[in-house]
């Protein structure tokens, strides 16, 4: 299983690509499977607001009711990370969560500096051990919760900043 993860810009965006699009107001969230309540929404923005503002590092989140390309979900999760531009330019900080939830999927896609940090082994095993769990329940914001909480947890770490 590859493992991606997927920043989005702090400031307004729309994000929109075949068919799935969430007008933001400087949101890093965008919920367009309809898995969040507002309130939950605007925790996860909360969240990682905070973690940009302790490290330049961005993450964002996205879910998709389905995947309305021909491509893979990681393929399509690097091409929505690439257009989108997540993360700063030279430090290539960007990650995305990315949901799919009627492929019953999920990846984390990073940018280039994140990954030489967050390894997608490592990202395999936040996914395994603290969102799949939760995901099999139909528990989706906690485990999209525990496992945001794992990866600023371990980005937060001494040594382990982005450069």
């Amino acid at each position: 299983m590859k493992i991606t993860l997927l920043l989005l810009l702090t400031g307004s965006f729309l994000f929109s690509c075949n068919g799935h699009t969430a007008k933001q107001n400087q949101s890093l969230v965008s919920d367009s499977a309809n898995i969040l309540t507002d309130a939950q929404h605007t925790e996860f923005n909360r969240l990682y607001k905070l973690h940009e503002e302790k490290t330049s590092n961005q993450i964002a989140l996205l879910t998709i009711d389905h995947n309305k390309t021909d491509m893979d979900l990681h393929d399509y999760g690097k091409v929505l990370f690439n257009k989108r531009g997540v993360g700063q330019r030279g430090k290539n900080n960007g990650l995305l969560i990315l949901f799919c939830m009627k492929c019953k999927r999920l990846e984390i896609l990073s940018g280039r500096g994140t990954e030489k940090i967050l390894t997608d082994s490592l990202a395999k095993g936040i996914i395994d051990n603290f969102m799949i769990p939760k995901f099999r329940i139909g528990k989706y914001y906690d485990g999209i919760l525990d496992g945001s909480n794992a990866i600023i947890s371990f980005l937060e770490k001494p040594g382990n900043e982005i450069k």
